[in-house]
């Protein structure tokens, strides 16, 4: 169970994101360009903008962080989480169909990247139902 904390006397305000599909080589680099690249500065100060515009209560992520087979997703997983962290705001997602590439051990995985923020409301449920508590 969780609590979301609003400001008396005010609407509830959630921001949903979707289709971020950053992959890793967009987050750190690669060999020849280790700054992550322009699609990292895009969404960057997109989300930024957004947060700065709504202060949400509540961030909600539709759907295809990334792309879930391709080379070093799990830290693709990892910069997600630490960039919605750095917001000190409440976020949950769900996921996507390209978040599914991997299978149910690679969603179990990533589930646990993103679970181990403190502000990722994400649980994991009965495995027989897949890997989600909503």
């Amino acid at each position: 169970m969780f609590t979301i904390k609003k400001p008396a006397g005010r609407d509830l305000r959630v921001l949903n994101l979707t289709d971020t599909h950053l992959t890793a080589d967009e987050w750190e680099g690669n060999e020849s360009d280790k700054s992550g690249g322009k699609n990292r500065k895009i969404l960057e100060y997109t989300i930024d903008e957004l947060m700065k515009r709504t202060s949400p209560d509540l961030v909600t992520i539709s759907g295809d962080i990334t792309f879930a087979d391709f080379p070093r997703a799990d830290l693709a997983y990892e910069n997600f989480a630490d960039l919605m962290e750095s917001y000190k705001t409440p976020w949950a997602f769900v996921w996507g169909n390209h978040d599914n590439q991997a299978g149910a051990a690679g969603a179990s995985r990533h589930a646990d990247i993103l679970m181990s923020r403190p502000h990722c409301l994400f649980e994991k449920g009965d495995p027989e139902l897949g890997c989600g508590n909503y």
